[in-house]
This record gives C-alpha cells, structure tokens and sequence, in this order.
C-alpha cells in the first residue's frame, strides 16, 4: 500500500523510528522539527520538496542499532510470564540506524551552501547519500549556479569576443548593430553552416512559441508537489512536475505532435538548401578534368590545376586516373555490419559522462573525487562538447576508412569515394552525438537511478548492504514505480541539456570569432611556416589545410545537428530547451555571417592590392599571394561547399525515432490513457509519411550527375539534355567529350555562385559566362571571376 499527501503529525519527543521510503509524500519535513530522539530517518523516494529540517538537536540520528519491535517485545512479555528469557539477544533482529531523505526526493534540498556561508544541519551530514555534502548555493544550487553565474561569465566572454572581432576589422561597417543584426545572406553563396542555420530560423521560431505554451501549460497544470514555492523554477514548467489529467494528456499529445511537425519543416528547410547533387556533378566533372590533363587548353589547365593541387596535394596535373566509386557497386554487406556494430563502443564512451553523472547524483558523497566531479552538470556539459569536438572526429574517421574498404584518405581531387566518405565521417559523428546527449542519459536515469531501477546500488555496496537489512534495497523490475523514473529524468538532466546548449550559443561563437581575429590568424599562418621549414618545405601544404577545414566542418555540422535534435527530442518534455533554440540558431549564424563577411571583405581588397601592381594575374599567382588572407580561399571554397554536407535522412530518421522514444517512455511511466495514445501513433505515422513522400518528391527533383550532357551546351543549357557518351561509371569515352565537360564545369560553377534558387532550373548568368565555348581567349582574371 502507498501512501500520499504531507507527513503525519507525531509526539515529536517520542519519534525514535520514522520510515516512509518508497510512498507519494509530499511537502517538507517540518513536522520532525523537535524529534529529539529521533535516531532512524528514511524518507527516500518520495515526492517530498523544500529543505530538510536541519535536526541539530536529534544526537541519536544515525547512530547505534534499531531492533525489531515485534521480536523485542516478544522477548520481554515471555520473560515476565516465564521469568527467564526465553529468546536470547543475538536472536532479536537489528538494525543499523540510518538516514536517509534526499535519495529520490528531487525537489528536497538544504539550507546549507557557500554563498552565502550557512552551516550544514545534521539531518544534511549524517545522511548516507549527502553525509555534508552541499552546494555553492543554498536550495536548488545547480539551477542557482547556472542563472548566477554560468550564464553571466558565458555572456561576458561572448560579448568581449564581438568586441575583438568589431575593433579589428578593417570594414567600414563593423558595430555590435551589424554583428546582431547582419543582412540576409545570399544563401547559394553563404557557406554549408549559414545555409542550415538559416533554414532553421522559422522552425526555432515556431518552437520556441511552442515552448512558450508547453511551459506555461505545465506552470499552470496541478503539481504533484504540495507546493510551487520550493520547486526548481526549470522543474516547475516542465513536465517532472505535472500531475498528468485527462485533459492534460491530450495537451501534451496536441503538443508532442506540433513539435514534431516543426522538426519536419527544420529538416525539409535543410534539405531544400542541400548542395550535394549539384557538389557530386562538379566534383564528378573536375575528376574527369584532373585525369586527362594533357587534354584541355592550357587556360584549364591552370583552373584544375589550382584546385587538384589544393585537393591531391600534388603541385602539378599528371594526368592521375579518376579512381571507380565504390558506391556505385555497394558497399559490402559485411562491412555496413561490422560497421554499425563499431559505433557499440564508440557510443558506450560517449555515455560515460552521463552515466557518471547519474551516479555521482545517487551514491553516497564519500565515494570518490571524481563522483564529486561527475555530479556537476557544467562539467559534463563541457566534457561532452569536449570529447564530441576532440576526439570523435579521429575515430569516425577511422570507421569511415573501414566502411568504404580505404587505407587512408581518399584522394580528394580523382576519388569517386570522396563525399560518400566526408558523409559518412558526418553520420558517425552525429550518431555518436545523439547516444551521448539524447540516449545515454535516458539509458543511464532508468537503469542506475534511485527513481528507476536503483542499479546504482552495485557502485555502493555498503549502502546497498544496508538497505537491504531494512527490506527495502530492491533493484531491477522490482524497484520501478510509474510516476517516478520520467520525471526523475528531466529534473537531474535538464541543467545539463540547458548547459550544453548555452555553450553552444554562447561559448563556441566566441571561440570561433576569437580564432578568426586577424592576430590569431597570423600567428596560426606563422606557426604553419615554421612546421613548413623545420621539415624543409617552400610553402604550406594546401592540400592538409582542405582537410583541416573539411574536418573542422565535419565537427561543427554534427554538433549543430545535434543540438537542434537535444531541442526538439527534449523540448517537449523540457520547454527551456524550446525557447533557447533561436538563441542557439541566430548567435550561431551571426558568428559564420561576420567571419564570411570578413573573408570575403579581406580578399576583395587584396586582390585590389595585388591588380594595382599591374601584374598579369593568373588564378596560381592571385592564390599564392592572398592565401595568407584568405584562408585558403579556393582550398575552404571547394571543402566547404563541395566535400562536406549535412546527412539529411539520417537527421531526420534521428528527430522521427527520438520524438517517438520520449514521448512513448511519459505516456508508460505517467500512464496515460490509451486515447491519447492512439491519436499520437496516428499522427506520428501520417507525419511520417507526410514527410517521406515529400522527401521523395525533392529527390525526383535532382537532375543526375554527369549521365546527360550534350556537347556544346551553352551557359543557359540544362544537365537534363540527352547525350549518350558519357556516363558516371565510364565519364570519359571520347576526348572529343572534354570541351563538353568544361562548359558544364563553368556552368556549375557559375550556379554555384550566382545565388540560383534551389526549386529553379534556371540560373543567372554573368559576364564571365559570355565565353565559355572551347578555345575561347580568356583572360586570367575572366577565369579568376568563373572560380
């Protein structure tokens, strides 16, 4: 039988033994205050809030032995009747008497903290969990930390880092008001990360409104606490505090439903402004070009040759087969297995952090430094943007080398296995983000906390000795209870998920403006010419600085995919995290927007500097002298737009199965009804096929690689005229083809930086379009405008 509503009154002095573990009490412990002999306390797993009374004067609490009533007064009456005892003590059952409140209870706290200094009652230092352990703060410390002062020193360092970037930029434009607020970006030519976030504005608007009436619907809704003014205010309006009625259900139902609609609008707006067709025909066209070299006009020849060397690593075109795709026969079964089952380990690591967590939030306070280090929800949050931004990339570049069967890394300029093989390091790395941060703590909550199924109790075998002496140390199936596990969830993780995401705004930006600062970048280039000389070469390798930058957006795309999947996966349950989603979205584009605005700013005006010198320009020269400016400037062009692209279904198969999950686990743990039950899987399963025929209709919409080409084809040409010589498993019959093929190269090319919408088959041509056909006299600086 449970038990519910606020503690019994007592004959305070009287209470030796108070035992409540495992009911739906609520409410403080005020009741004990007096309890002077008071020695057992159990009042774990419960729905109790506010502080702890602190107990000072019960001197007994937690000390000596309880003995079993019924046994004990057994013994006593026998004696009186027979004159002798009968039953022995060692044969009356005892127990160690202990403490124990804050396990399980997670809106209990304690008045104790260090700002301002209040000392620990005893009620606080003989529990087994806290045994004195408390917070920087008094009450919700976590919550008080975050608000107090995470947030605020994020915010400065954030705002010092757009003053940085503003007082050394050489635009004449440069203020906070351009910063925050800068131009719509012409979004065919803004880079792969600008594009997404950009896409994402109206879905995060959406959601943040959502998360708006989610938030106050929970605000409002019964709490299944006695009362509102001892909650954590992030608990308050989420769904650990809501005591889940009939109409309550089917607002939450209504809710998940919308949530999951806007996340389909935020991936069919990334889908729509996904490059990787139209990147796989020029990156098809420049391989078939860099292969017969000896071929082309020597006009062309200079063009590939600036970006094979960048992509190869080679100085000079040799005339390098394009090497088969692999793609193109399949992958072998074996290999997608192996494949797969490799992301087992890779993600168990991942978790870590939050199974740490977790268990530094359950296990007595004394067990170890790093259960104190674990339990700080700023902590992981850096651990896991951390070891996702560090050491992840490396390892999905590993499994990317088994999965498409390559020794190293395929060469960027000739290999048909080039995008699948960044794609592939992209889903890896956004897979592994999504068992960190969206499955490992719902895996690790149900099976090691308190609330759930208390496997916790395995890294503490004296408590767990302990409890199990009073009946009452179950684990398993055994110690789970509705009602509790869900909640429990939300309320330990959402201070981390909020934390992850404010690094993510704040913290990474100013990273990434501070790395940008002309200064740094010097001294960076610098850095790279002393490695250059120390091993004897004339110059850096523009070959490994594409791949540094390849890689570093590899990095980026998945974390940012994988915060807007922690938005929309957790909103529903967590609104914070639905309000914080622009936030996350637009200090993320202002950052890529002001360093691209200074790129392209920078190159402009030296390349003005370097055609005053009245030198004939040619592409190889204008690279060499503004690449220290620029960054690499057709190196970053071609990874970024060309290697690197966002995996649209895998995101989207994350967001459809993430929504699914959460939802199903609150609808079993708060027991909804089977109506509101039924309406979700039916929506959810008419969202699902919305979405897919969508998706379907967007790729019968890609016109094909290089299947279809005709020779001569002007600039205003289709890629859907019929040309039956060239084809992508053999792209190159006829040498008389390559005049061809370099007309759609500069066509693509051109598409690429004209600003063409994606729905439209035509495109905006140039001045630099008017001679295109084979053999024409350009001159380099023309050919400089086509690139």
């Amino acid at each position: 039988m449970a038990l519910s509503g606020p503690l019994p009154s007592f004959d305070a002095p009287e209470l030796r033994t108070m035992a409540a573990s495992r009911n739906f009490f609520t409410g403080g412990a005020d009741v004990l205050e007096g309890s002077w002999n008071l020695s057992t306390l159990l009042l774990n797993s419960n729905y109790m809030s506010c502080e702890l009374t602190d107990l000072d004067n019960s001197t007994n609490l937690g000390q000596g032995e309880f003995f079993d009533p019924v046994s004990r007064t057994l013994k006593i009456r026998l004696r009186t009747v027979l004159g002798f005892n009968l039953i022995d003590d060692d044969d009356v059952e005892a127990f160690e008497n202990i403490a124990l409140s804050f396990a399980g209870n997670t809106e209990m706290t304690t008045a104790a903290g260090d700002l301002p200094p209040s000392s620990t009652g005893r009620s606080t230092t003989v529990d087994e969990i806290r045994q004195g352990k408390h917070g920087l703060f008094s009450g919700h410390s976590n919550s008080k930390e975050l608000f107090f002062i995470t947030l605020p020193v994020l915010l400065l360092l954030h705002a010092a880092s757009i003053g940085l970037a503003v007082r050394t930029s050489s635009r004449p434009d440069a203020s906070f008001r351009s910063y925050l607020v800068p131009p719509p970006p012409e979004l065919r030519k803004a880079a792969m990360l600008s594009r997404v976030c950009y896409a994402c504005i109206r879905p995060m608007l959406g959601m943040a409104a959502l998360g708006l009436l989610l938030g106050l619907l929970n605000g409002l809704t019964p709490t299944v606490f006695s009362t509102h003014g001892c909650v954590d205010p992030l608990v308050h309006v989420s769904v650990a505090s809501v005591r889940a009625s009939s109409v309550y259900q089917w607002l939450f139902v209504l809710g998940s439903l919308v949530g999951l609609a806007l996340s389909m609008a935020a991936f069919r707006s990334i889908a729509r402004w996904n490059e990787e067709p139209r990147a796989r025909r020029v990156h098809a066209v420049l391989g078939v070009l860099a292969s017969e070299s000896d071929n082309i006009s020597a006009i062309h020849q200079e063009l590939v040759g600036v970006w094979y060397s960048n992509a190869h690593g080679l100085p000079c075109l040799v005339g390098v087969p394009r090497t088969q795709e692999p793609d193109a026969l399949g992958v072998a079964l074996w290999r997608r297995v192996v494949f797969w089952a490799l992301h087992i380990p890779l993600a168990f690591v991942a978790s870590l952090p939050a199974a740490g967590y977790v268990l530094g939030n359950n296990v007595p306070a004394g067990s170890g430094w790093y259960y104190s280090l674990l339990s700080n929800s700023m902590a992981i949050a850096l651990f896991k943007v951390g070891f996702n931004s560090a050491l992840t990339p490396a390892l999905a570049k590993k499994l990317a080398m088994f999965k498409h069967a390559s020794q190293e890394q395929p060469p960027l300029a000739t290999s048909g296995t080039a995008i699948p093989f960044f794609k592939t390091q992209v889903v890896v790395m956004l897979t592994v983000e999504v068992m960190s941060v969206l499955l490992a703590p719902m895996v690790a909550v149900f099976l090691l906390d308190e609330s759930c199924l208390r496997y916790y109790l395995w890294f503490a075998t004296n408590l767990a000795d302990l409890l199990d002496a009073w009946e009452i140390g179950q684990r398993g199936r055994a110690a789970y209870r509705e009602q509790f596990c869900s909640r429990k969830l939300v309320a330990e993780f959402q201070v981390v998920w909020v934390s992850i995401l404010l690094v993510s705004a704040l913290l990474q930006p100013a990273v990434r403006l501070i790395m940008a600062l002309p200064k740094i970048k010097a001294l960076t280039l610098d850095m790279a010419s002393l490695k250059c000389l120390s091993e004897k070469e004339a110059e850096p390798d523009l070959f490994f600085a594409t791949l540094k930058h390849c890689f570093g957006l590899l990095a980026e795309t998945s974390h940012l995919l994988a915060n807007i999947l922690t938005i929309a996966v957790f909103g529903i349950i967590a609104p914070p995290l639905l309000l914080l989603g622009p936030v996350v979205i637009w200090l993320t584009l202002c950052s890529m927007l002001w360093i691209e605005r200074e790129q392209a700013y920078t190159a402009s005006e030296e390349k003005v500097r370097v055609q005053a010198t009245g030198l004939r320009l040619s592409v190889a020269t204008l690279e060499e002298e503004c690449y220290s400016k620029c960054w690499g400037w057709f190196g970053a062009e071609f990874g970024g737009r060309i290697l690197v692209h966002p995996p649209i279904t895998a995101f989207s198969v994350f967001g459809h199965v993430g929504n699914a999950v959460i939802s199903v686990a609150i609808f079993l743990d708060l027991q909804f009804d089977i109506a509101p039950m039924v309406l979700y899987g039916v929506g959810h399963a008419v969202l699902f096929a919305a979405g897919a025929t969508v998706a379907r209709q967007g790729e019968a919409e890609q016109p094909g690689i290089i299947d279809n080409l005709e020779p001569g084809v002007e600039p205003g040409g289709s890629w859907e005229t019929k040309f039956d010589g060239i084809s992508s498993e053999n792209p190159l019959h006829d040498v008389s083809k390559l005049p061809a093929l370099e007309t759609c190269l500069k066509i693509e090319l051109n598409k690429l930086k004209a600003g063409e919408d994606p729905d439209s088959g035509e495109y905006s041509t140039t001045d630099s379009d008017a001679s295109t056909e084979t053999g024409s006299e350009q001159t380099d600086s023309d050919l400089t405008e086509v690139v």
